[in-house]
C-alpha cells in the first residue's frame, strides 16, 4: 500500500512538498507525474521497459520520455510545454525527485509483480452483481 499523509494540511506542515500521481492503462507504460510548488512533469519510461513503472535508475541515465512539464505559476491552464520548449528545469526536477518517485512508485511494481489471485464463485457472483 502506498504511504502518505493527508492533502489536507495542518498549519503546521510544509504546503511545498512533492506530490505525486501515476496512471497505469491497458498495454501502455505507466505514466507518472511530480507537482512541487508550482512546477509539474509528466513522464513515461523508455520502451524498452515495457509497463514496468519508472525507476530512479531510468531517469539518471535519462532513459524516460518526457510526456510535458509545466510552471503553473505563469502557465495555469498549461498552454506552454516548457520541456517540449527546451528549458532544463523538467530534467534537473525530475532527477532531484528520482527517488522520492520510485518509492512513490514501489507498490505499482510490487503489484506487477504479483501473481493473479483466484477468485472463489461466491466472489465471482459479487463483482458480477456489481458490474465487474
Amino acid at each position: 500500500s502506498w504511504s502518505g499523509r493527508s492533502l489536507l494540511l495542518a498549519p503546521d506542515q510544509p504546503g511545498d512538498r512533492p506530490l505525486f500521481a501515476f496512471a497505469a492503462l491497458d498495454q501502455e507504460r505507466p505514466a507518472a507525474a511530480v507537482l512541487q510548488g508550482a512546477r509539474k512533469v509528466l513522464v513515461v519510461p523508455g520502451a524498452a521497459q515495457g509497463v514496468a513503472p519508472i525507476t530512479a535508475a531510468q531517469i539518471a541515465r535519462e532513459d524516460y520520455r518526457l510526456l510535458g512539464a509545466f510552471d503553473l505559476g505563469s502557465d495555469p491552464t498549461e498552454s506552454r510545454d516548457e520541456a517540449a520548449a527546451g528549458s532544463a528545469w523538467p530534467r534537473e526536477f525530475l532527477a532531484q525527485h528520482a527517488a522520492e518517485l520510485e518509492a512513490a512508485m514501489r507498490p505499482l511494481v510490487d503489484r506487477l509483480d504479483e501473481k493473479p489471485r483466484e477468485i472463489d464463485a461466491e466472489k465471482a457472483a459479487e463483482l458480477r452483481a456489481l458490474g465487474y
